[in-house]
């Protein structure tokens, strides 16, 4: 019986392999969503959302980080990448929330 080290290389492949399906199976598939559909009012909500929910990330980034490392990682790092995502959320959020594009006037050109 093969012990759980000499499966290491087997499973990276296999990881590698799905990944390499995942990325040419999104290039190959249509995106859904085009630019019509990304209205003013879808913006400016956006824009609202990661405004107000930006203080989001902090806990957020501790449990993942927690999950992932452990508590002691979660507590320490997932801290300092939630405090560097609420500035970048904020951002964002002020960006999209302050400047959705206004339709275009009736027989303007």
């Amino acid at each position: 019986m093969r012990d759980l080290a000499s499966w290491q290389p087997a499973i990276a492949m296999a990881r590698r392999a799905g990944l390499a399906l995942m990325v040419a199976a999104a290039m190959v598939i249509p995106c859904p969503a085009g630019a019509e559909q990304y209205t003013p009012a879808r913006k400016l909500g956006r824009g609202l959302a990661g405004m107000t929910c930006g203080v989001m990330e902090l806990p957020g980034n501790i449990v993942q980080t927690s999950r992932e490392r452990g508590p002691g990682w979660g507590l320490t790092l997932g801290f300092a990448q939630g405090l560097g995502m609420i500035v970048v959320r904020e951002l964002v959020g002020y960006f999209d929330g302050s400047s959705p594009r206004r339709p275009a006037l009736v027989g303007r050109r």
